[in-house]
């Protein structure tokens, strides 16, 4: 961390072309899918135990279908949040040519 505050003192003007590395990306994937795919697996878990007994046959039902429709919910936004990240970070990366080519020809024209 020391040696990137003495490079953004020396050069403030990288500071805006930071960006989230894709590793972040990927563990937002894998954790949001994670956790997905174990509340898919556990809402049918339930649906095999008896619990209409305790529960009562409507709130079982609905309880199984929460959990299930929640599950399936991780997953897609897990896989929307890394496809979103991927995107982020190639914008950020053509933004930040562009600035540098902008950069450059202003001086060019100053010499």
């Amino acid at each position: 961390p020391e040696e990137a505050m003495a490079h953004f003192r020396a050069h403030p003007e990288d500071i805006d072309e930071v960006t989230a590395p894709a590793r972040i990306h990927r563990v937002f994937l894998w954790l949001g899918s994670g956790a997905g795919v174990l509340a898919v697996a556990g809402s049918k878990l339930l649906e095999w135990m008896p619990l209409e007994r305790w529960l009562g046959e409507g709130f079982e039902g609905f309880l199984v279908d929460l959990i299930f429709e929640g599950g399936v919910a991780l997953m897609g936004a897990a896989i929307t949040a890394y496809f979103m990240g991927v995107l982020l970070n190639s914008q950020q990366e053509r933004a930040q040519k562009l600035r540098k080519e902008i950069r450059r020809r202003l001086q060019d024209e100053g010499e």
